[in-house]
């Protein structure tokens, strides 16, 4: 039992805040805009570096075009299913 307690003592301060903000609450629509640009911007940095350095871009524009999409549906139905609460129902172990 002092060794438990120890170990939760010991737990860096920094891990603390990480677990605060986790629990925050459900993101924004700004927040998910920011992600999906985030993520936009870097599939076409990957698409002009594979290109640069294969030389060869077929299939590259469906396949990023694709991911892009896949992201952008998974984060609206992630934003309805947390703006409509489905599936919150997890017990907090405080």
């Amino acid at each position: 039992m002092a060794r438990s307690k120890q170990y939760k003592s010991s737990r860096p301060e920094r891990m603390r805040h990480v677990s605060d903000d986790l629990s925050a609450g459900p993101l924004g629509i700004s927040d998910y805009l920011k992600l999906n640009l985030t993520f936009d911007v870097f599939c076409i940095v990957q698409l002009i570096i594979v290109r640069i350095l294969l030389r060869d871009f077929a299939g590259l524009y469906f396949f990023f075009g694709f991911i892009m999409c896949a992201f952008l549906i998974a984060s609206v139905f992630d934003y309805l299913s947390g703006k409509l609460d489905i599936g919150n129902h997890v017990e907090e172990n405080v």
